[in-house]
C-alpha cells in the first residue's frame, strides 16, 4: 500500500532519501509542467527541461530539511519556484553570453585581481555597480569563501569566474551542458554572497 502524501513529505524532511526520492517523483510531473515552452527556442540546444529539473531536484535534497509545511502541495509548489527561478538564471546568462559573443575570454591565472573582481560582480548584483575598497583582505575572503563551496560550484567559480575559461570547456570539465552550467553559477554566486555576509559591504564602495 502507497504511503501517504503527508507521511511521505514527513519522512523526506526527515531525511529519509527514499522517501525524498518518491515525493520528487509525485511532484515531477507538475514542476515540469510550469517550464513546458519557456525555453526560448534558441537556447534549446544548450539548455533542456531535464537540466533545469535536475539543478531543482539538487536544491530540493539540499534545502528539505528546511522545509517547513505539511502540505505535498505546497511542496510541489516549492520545488516549482525552484525549477522556474533556476530557468531564468539560466536564460539570463545566456542572453548576456549571446551579447557578448564577439568578446573573447581570455585565460588568465588566478591572482588578486582576479578575485576582487569576482567580490565587484557577485555585490553589484544586489547592490548595482561597487568597487573594492580593501583589495588585498577582498581577496583573502573570497578565497575562504571559496573553499567552503561544494566541489562543483568551487570548480565552475575558479574555471569561469576566475580563470575566465569559455563556458563550453566548464561544460565539458563538469559533465553538465552550459545552460546547467549558468543556473549552478547563479546558485554558487547566491551562496558566496551569504558566506561573506556583512563582509561583502564593508569591502566594497559605491562606484
Amino acid at each position: 500500500m502507497e504511503a501517504p502524501n503527508d507521511d511521505i513529505l514527513r519522512r523526506a524532511v526527515q531525511g529519509d532519501r527514499v522517501a525524498l526520492g518518491t515525493l520528487l517523483g509525485r511532484c515531477d510531473r507538475a514542476a515540469r509542467q510550469s517550464l513546458a515552452d519557456k525555453i526560448p527556442h534558441r537556447f534549446r540546444t544548450l539548455l533542456t527541461e531535464d537540466d533545469v529539473m535536475q539543478e531543482a531536484y539538487l536544491d530540493a535534497i539540499l534545502g528539505i530539511r528546511q522545509f517547513r509545511s505539511t502540505s505535498e502541495g505546497s511542496f510541489v509548489s516549492w520545488l516549482t519556484t525552484v525549477a522556474q527561478r533556476n530557468l531564468l538564471d539560466a536564460v539570463k546568462e545566456l542572453e548576456r553570453e549571446e551579447q557578448e559573443i564577439d568578446r573573447p575570454r581570455l585565460r588568465r591565472a588566478l591572482t588578486d585581481d582576479s578575485y576582487v573582481d569576482l567580490v565587484e560582480t557577485i555585490a553589484a548584483t544586489s547592490a548595482g555597480p561597487t568597487t573594492v575598497a580593501r583589495r588585498s583582505e577582498a581577496a583573502a575572503k573570497l578565497k575562504e569563501a571559496i573553499g567552503q563551496l561544494p566541489e562543483d560550484y568551487a570548480r565552475l567559480v575558479i574555471m569561469y569566474d576566475l580563470e575566465q575559461r569559455p563556458v563550453a570547456d566548464v561544460a565539458q570539465a563538469l559533465h553538465r551542458t552550459p545552460g546547467a552550467v549558468f543556473m549552478l553559477r547563479a546558485r554558487a554566486h547566491r551562496k558566496l554572497a551569504a558566506l561573506l555576509g556583512p563582509a561583502l559591504s564593508y569591502l566594497t564602495s559605491s562606484a
